[in-house]
């Protein structure tokens, strides 16, 4: 019988202790039998009390993860455990000088304010002129005359979105001879041919919900407090569906321009689908490069999404987190690639991932610790490759895979002195087991280091989940994807979706071929 299962009652009898006399009565045998006994309830309560300090941290750490996702900031910056002094020892910093820096500063305040048409070239500017009624000088009291003198003083202000109703007027004509033929002005093309909303509406109503993370709802009140009541939501959810389809060619363009990139971000975050399938859980999957971002949404979260998309692509890495779909879908296209002997396609994996297993590690483990500070080193050394030589940055890469192979020895080590459960012992063995791909980004100088930008680009869709809560119907998630992957890759590509979109939709209106946010951006550049 264990001591889990004597009853309290029992427990108490077994333990309360002998007195002198009664065990003087006993023979040398009974007195063996009873400190055997006493010797095994001891170790019963050892191993007991282990095991509930190893479920005790364990509930600890998740208190600890539930706690920093709830209540602490979203930035992963950690400066607090590596202080400013901090340096690495490993490549110098190639920062400016002191007597440059106070230069820097002096020359900055000594800076003139500017004016907002100075800091704004590109803003439209609305300009008054200001005169004096009847001036009379204050010396003498004669009329002045205008001195030709001018100051100027600028303000930023606002015009306020207004809502109108657009009327076109055709003019027919008429034959005055026979009188056998009207003829009528041909018909303004629209994205929607004869609706009742503008291309110029239509445009607002989709950046205002897929860029700017506006509910079509929200949308309809601001319209209201503008005075232009009893917009239909549901027509209007209609016209982004149609809005979407309309650039169908413009959406695989910028896929076709993600496969044809040799270095992929991917990953994917759930999308609800409210009504319209079986399946609620739907996944929006992602799919970018520095200039294209490309969203599919899907009922599942099988690897054979990334499968289908990748295999037609001129893929040599991804990157993406430890998930195994995309190992999955790396292993099939791989398989295809060496029939066709063509080089295979290699895993990223995100080490900003890697870092927060050992942050949320830190509150039942101090030795997280030291992995957070070399990570802090790491990430230094890695924001110094932008600013040098390819060589210089190859010497950091190496610097960085030293840091990365002390750290995988050190995490190996503490995989034999920490219980399975435990945060530490999770972040560790993740380290050590996807070692491969998280140092692989240490060989090659263009790679990157880590699958922020990934996440950077389903923020909107995050957000934006969080207002609408989903879609009601596969249509609504096609054109979520159409419309996210066009917004994103306007905001890689740094430029106006509004005006994009306008351009865009004039080409295909006079007959021309599409183009994506990346070639229109190369357009403006060449022109």
């Amino acid at each position: 019988m264990s001591l889990v299962e004597v009853s309290g009652k029992e427990l108490e009898i077994a333990l309360k202790p002998l007195s002198e006399e009664q065990l003087e009565t006993l023979s040398k045998k009974d007195l063996i039998i009873l400190l055997k006994g006493e010797q095994g309830i001891l170790k019963q309560f050892e191993e007991f009390l282990k095991k509930l300090t190893v479920e005790k941290m364990n509930l600890e750490g998740r208190m600890i993860v539930l706690k920093s996702r709830l209540f602490a900031p979203s930035s992963e910056k950690s400066s607090s455990i590596l202080k400013n002094n901090e340096k690495t020892d490993l490549v110098s910093d190639p920062s400016q000088s002191d007597g440059d820096k106070k230069k820097k500063v002096k020359k900055s305040l000594q800076r003139r304010k500017l004016l907002p048409s100075e800091r704004y070239p590109h803003a439209m500017i609305k300009e008054r002129h200001i005169y004096l009624e009847n001036p009379n000088c204050n010396c003498c009291h004669s009329e002045m005359e205008e001195s030709k003198m001018t100051e100027v003083r600028e303000r930023l202000t606002v015009i306020s979105k207004k809502f109108m109703i657009e009327r076109d007027i055709y003019h027919k004509c008429g034959c005055p001879k026979c009188h056998g033929d009207i003829q009528t002005p041909p018909t303004i093309p629209q994205v929607v041919p004869g609706g009742v909303y503008s291309d110029d509406f239509i445009i607002d109503l989709a950046v205002s919900k897929f860029f700017d993370l506006i509910p079509i709802e929200r949308y309809v009140s601001m319209a209201k407090q503008q005075g232009f009541m009893g917009l239909p939501p549901h027509s209007l959810i209609m016209q982004t569906h149609q809005l979407a389809f309309y650039l169908l060619g413009v959406y695989k363009d910028i896929g076709k321009e993600v496969q044809e990139s040799w270095l992929t971000y991917a990953d994917e975050t759930p999308h609800k689908m409210l009504e319209g399938d079986e399946k609620q859980n739907w996944y929006l999957w992602q799919f970018s490069t520095p200039t294209s971002c490309y969203f599919e949404c899907h009922n599942t979260r099988s690897g054979d999404v990334a499968s289908d998309f990748l295999s037609n692509s001129n893929l040599r890495f991804l990157m993406s987190d430890v998930y195994q779909g995309y190992g999955k879908a790396i292993r099939i296209c791989n398989e295809k690639r060496k029939e066709l002997r063509l080089p295979e396609i290699l895993s990223l994996y995100c080490n900003a991932h890697a870092r927060r297993k050992f942050k949320e590690a830190l509150g039942n483990a101090q030795e997280a610790e030291y992995f957070i500070i070399l990570y802090k080193k790491i990430y230094a050394l890695e924001s110094q490759i932008l600013h040098v030589s390819k060589s210089r940055s190859k010497k950091i890469r190496r610097a960085i895979r030293r840091i990365m192979n002390k750290m995988r020895k050190k995490a190996e080590r503490y995989l034999n002195h920490f219980p399975t459960g435990n945060l530490f012992y999770i972040a560790c063995n993740y380290f050590v087991k996807n070692f491969k791909g998280l140092s692989l980004f240490t060989f090659h100088a263009n790679l990157p280091i880590d699958n922020n930008h990934a996440e950077r680009m389903l923020r909107s869709p995050v957000v934006g989940r969080k207002t609408w809560y989903g879609t009601h119907s596969k249509q609504g998630a096609e054109t979520a994807a159409i419309l996210f992957s066009i917004m994103q890759s306007c905001k890689l590509n740094k430029i106006n979706p509004r005006e994009y979109l306008a351009a865009v939709i004039k080409s295909l209106h006079e007959t021309r071929k599409g183009f994506t946010p990346y070639q229109y951006k190369i357009k403006r550049l060449t022109c």
